[in-house]
Parts: C-alpha cells; structure tokens; sequence
C-alpha cells in the first residue's frame, strides 16, 4: 500500500474517444458491430451482445470464491429455487414452484419444478442436486458472510423424491428465504455429477454447469467471460441475443470509447461521461428497485473479548471510539456538493444505513432527526471534535482507504473530496490505497483499527446489517455493538412481520444514536445502452451484485 495522489477527472473529446478505441479496445464481437453487414432486419443487430465493466475484484469459477457482490459474472448461467421480479423486487418461484414454512418453525419444504434441464446434456433438475450445494458452502475457509449462515443456521437438505426438498435449520429462521434465493445468491442451483467431475474449476476450467437461459463458454481471466444462449427452449426465458460477453475494462474512458465505436452495447460509465453520451442519444438503463447504498464504513472500535466487555477496545486510542468524533466526521460533509459534483444530483439521501423508507422497521424520525444529528455543520463538527480533546495541537487522525467500490466510478475523487472536509474542521487524514483483498485479509485479521472506507453494495437490510460489522456474521471492524447484534438475533428469530418490524426499528435506533455508519447516498444503478442494439433491459439492481437478469435484455426492433 502507499500513499495515493489525486487524480482529477479528464474530460475527453467524444470524436478522439471514438478514434481511441479502435487502439485499445478489444476484437469486435462476432456477428458484426452495430449496423454491421452481420446485422438482419428481422432479428437482434449483434449476434454477440457485449456488456463492458470494471473488473471485478474477485474472479472464479467456482462460486463459493466469489463474494456477493461480484457474483453477477457466473450469473447468466444459473437459477436459483426462489426468483426476484426484475420489476419491483418481490420474491418469484423460479425453479421452486412453491414452498412454506412447516409446522415446527425451522423448517422449509419446497415443490421443485419438473422437467428443467441442465446445460451440455447433464440431465434433469432433481431434489438430489441441492444437498451437496450447503456441502459447497461449508469448505469456504471463512465461516463469515453470506456462506457463514449455511454453517451456523442450516443444518441439513433432505430431498424427498425428485422433486420435493425440506431445509431444515438449527433455529427459526425470518432470513432464510433470501439466502436460498436470488436475492443473496450463493445457493444458485448446479448439477451435482457434473461438480463431482471436474472438482474446483477456479479459473482453469469450466464452472458446474447450471440452468440457466446461458451456458457456460469460456473465461479469459482480467479480460471477459462469454455465454452461448442454451440450445432448443429454455423452460423460461428467451434471450433476444445469441451470445453474451461480459468484457472488463478497467478505464472508464476506454469503456465510453467502445461504446462509441459499437465495439460494446452495454457500459457502465461515471455520471460525467454517461451525460456525454446522452448527448449522442445513447440511452440509460436504470435498476427498477432503490438499493444501491452509498456509506462509509468506519474500522474501528474492536472489542479485546466480547464476553468481557470490560477488557475494552484492541485498539483504545482510536479517535473514532469516541461517539462525538464519529458524528463530527459525518457533520464536516457537504453531501450536497457531493451528490451535485461527482453523482450529477442524482443520489438519494440515506438518512441511516442500510435502511430505507421503502424497508422494514423504516423510522420518520430519522429523516427528522438527520439535519441536527448527521447534516452538514462544520462550527459543530470542531465543537464536537474540541469536547472529545482534539485540536490544533492534538487533531484527530484517521487513514482513509482508498479501494474501488461498485456504483462510484469516480471513488478516488469523492475519497479525496472528504478527505478535504475532515481537514477543514481540523482533522488529520491519511489516504492510503489499498485493493479490495488487502482490505479484507487486514480486517480480517484485526489490522484496520482506525480505518474509513467507502463502501458501494447492494444487499438485503439483513445482509447490510450482519455483513458490515456486526460480531454475528464475523468481526470485520466495528463500531461493534453488542445491544445491536441482540435486537438483530431477535429479528432472526421472529417471523411474525409486525413484530420483526418492530425489532428492526429497535435495531436502527441503535445505529443511529451510535453513528455505526457514516451514510452518504441510495444511488440508481444505471448503465448506458447503444439505442440501435439495445431496445430494452428490466433488471431490479436490488440484488447483491448489480448486472444481473441480462437474459432480459431486449435486442432494438
């Protein structure tokens, strides 16, 4: 890691970036660019629909590698037992037809879907698939996360017949359903004599084949993924497009400038350049469900021993243990020059993540409350900051990390633009740039005790909850609240919706008074589209891991 320089935004000339990528860009897809000779009045214009994104910080073969948040590159292969509507979010069957809770509170009986087929002739679907699929999930060598719940709250997957399943769980359960869905992802359905074939595939060879409206290609590691749409009908969707590529270019200059050149159809831009090629009647996807949380997470405040709380913190002289250095950092910024400057006014506020007014347990008074408890008021930031022994002689230092995050193409800007508000108020920040699986070895292993970073993800309120410092998923920096992980085992435990709304209230007015999160912004979650390839995409964006339902992409009539 070293110290990171600022790098101001460059603001490049549509022709040249047209010009540039025909130096940097990668072959043209197969069937012809857009408008190519390959293209048919009566079908899609490209044969080959082509998807340009950052890397992904985490690439494999095999699932359980892969955090949640990157999962969307092994999606268009599979199906999971319970779907998410790309229109609003809801749970959908999918390869579960039914399901309900049995008689005992713990237990989940689904009624599976007849006749689906697995990808290159591994046969039909059956109940005997999914046993082995929790026995996947238990060898990932952190117990932490989203793979932690099938050790600690799944206790086995007994098939009866081919097409009936029970889960049973150790303890009731309200989050279940969300992890054996789409909406997590993890437990996305492959075949089992095809996993015991090849073993871990990793990057060398092919992932177990699944359901899905796309197979399975080949994989050019740093560079793309390709799918073929499965051959004869698939059971539930049609994809317009024959192929599919998901190609990883880092420079979001070199992205916009192969979709300029019709070398790519779908890119992920920063809101600057998305508002340059929407001058050239490029046009905008946007996720259908608000879920994109923009905060910073703060790394700090790790208790010696939770069951002795008294032994105090690892790390006492952290400034950020204090509650008044916490909101003071959060008092320095201007979000609003922040949503206008890097985000093009298009953020939501988040007035307490990861909640939302659209969730449960959702609390007015937060909303009211934010102006006075979190808004932007740097005379009481170096108040607050003076009353906690921090000032000119003694300001409070903090390492801000600097680490790419999914939704903020422009994160080294934004890092540096508060890095400059916690100094105006006194503070002495340090930017250090550190990438994703350095962040995550270091608080993994207690290493990161005075740290910020911010953090882009979509999830469940659970997951947003559990994942980001709670001791109940794993100790991965704090604030760790021991009053807040009880109200949320109690939210677990409760089934019944108005009073688990009720518990989540709880749980958030625990957050809030503590300032466990620094909250910025719910963002849309966009893409831009060649208008004369791409005549639709329904995609929630509410799933952890944004490009997902890519079958749904409707090729421009």
């Amino acid at each position: 890691m070293h110290h990171c320089s600022f790098v101001r935004s460059i603001t490049w000339a549509l022709p040249a970036v047209a010009a540039l990528s025909l130096a940097c860009s990668g072959p043209a897809a197969p069937g012809g660019d857009a408008g190519s000779g390959g293209a048919t009045t009566a079908g899609p214009k490209v044969n080959r629909l082509v998807f340009v994104t950052e890397l992904p910080t985490q690439e494999s073969n095999t699932k359980r590698m892969i955090a949640t948040p990157w999962g969307w590159q092994l999606g268009p292969m599979y199906e999971s037992l319970i779907g998410v509507d790309a229109a609003n979010g809801k749970r959908i069957p999918q390869l579960a037809e039914s399901w309900k809770l049995e008689p005992d509170g713990m237990s989940w009986r689904f009624q599976l879907k007849k006749g689906v087929q697995f990808h290159k002739g591994y046969g039909e679907f059956t109940a005997k698939d999914l046993p082995h699929a929790v026995d996947e999930a238990r060898k990932t060598s952190s117990h932490a996360g989203i793979f932690g719940f099938w050790t600690t709250v799944a206790d086995k997957v007994e098939p009866v017949g081919d097409y009936e399943v029970v889960y049973r769980l150790k303890q009731p359960d309200s989050t279940f359903l969300d992890y054996v869905g789409e909406q997590v992802g993890g437990m996305e359905v492959h075949s089992k004599k095809h996993l015991d074939e090849i073993g871990d595939s990793n990057l060398q060879g092919q992932p177990p084949v699944g359901t899905g409206p796309y197979q399975y290609r080949e994989r050019t590691q740093g560079s793309n993924l390709i799918y073929d749409r499965v051959q004869g009908a698939h059971w539930r969707i049609a994809p317009d497009f024959a192929e599919f590529e998901f190609r990883f270019v880092q420079e979001a200059s070199t992205r916009m400038a192969a979709l300029l050149a019709g070398e790519a159809h779908i890119a992920t831009l920063p809101t600057d350049l998305t508002a340059q090629v929407q001058k050239q009647n490029y046009k905008v996807v946007t996720g259908k469900v608000p879920a994109l949380r923009v905060f910073m997470n703060h790394y700090c405040c790790i208790y010696k021993d939770q069951a002795d709380l008294k032994a105090g913190y690892m790390d006492p002289t952290a400034p950020m243990t204090d509650v008044r250095v916490r909101t003071a950092m959060s008092k320095a910024i201007n979000r609003d020059e922040l949503n206008k400057g890097f985000f093009g006014g298009k953020g939501e506020t988040s007035y307490l993540n990861p909640f939302h007014p659209v969730r449960e347990g959702w609390s007015t008074e937060w909303e009211k409350q934010f102006p006075t408890e979190y808004g932007y008021d740097q005379a009481a930031a170096r108040k607050l900051l003076a009353d906690a022994g921090y000032g000119p002689g003694n300001p409070a230092k903090v390492t801000l990390l600097l680490s790419p995050t999914p939704g903020v193409s422009s994160i080294q800007d934004v890092t540096e633009a508060i890095a400059g508000y916690w100094r105006a108020v006194g503070m002495q920040p340090e930017l250090v740039t550190m990438d994703a699986p350095t962040v995550r070895a270091n608080y993994q292993a207690f290493k990161l005790t005075n740290h910020m970073q911010i953090i882009g993800t979509n999830s469940t309120q659970w997951i947003g909850s559990t994942v980001f410092g709670s001791y109940l998923s794993r100790a991965n920096g704090g604030p760790e609240l021991p009053e807040g992980d009880s109200a949320l085992r109690e939210v677990a435990r409760t089934v019944d919706d108005a009073k688990r709304a009720e518990l989540w209230t709880k749980y958030g007015n625990i957050l809030y008074k503590e300032h466990r999160f620094l909250p910025l912004f719910y963002l849309p979650v966009e893409a831009v589209a060649d208008p004369k390839v791409v005549g639709d995409w329904t995609f929630p964006g509410s799933i952890s891991g944004n490009w997902t339902h890519i079958a749904n992409v409707k090729a421009a009539k």
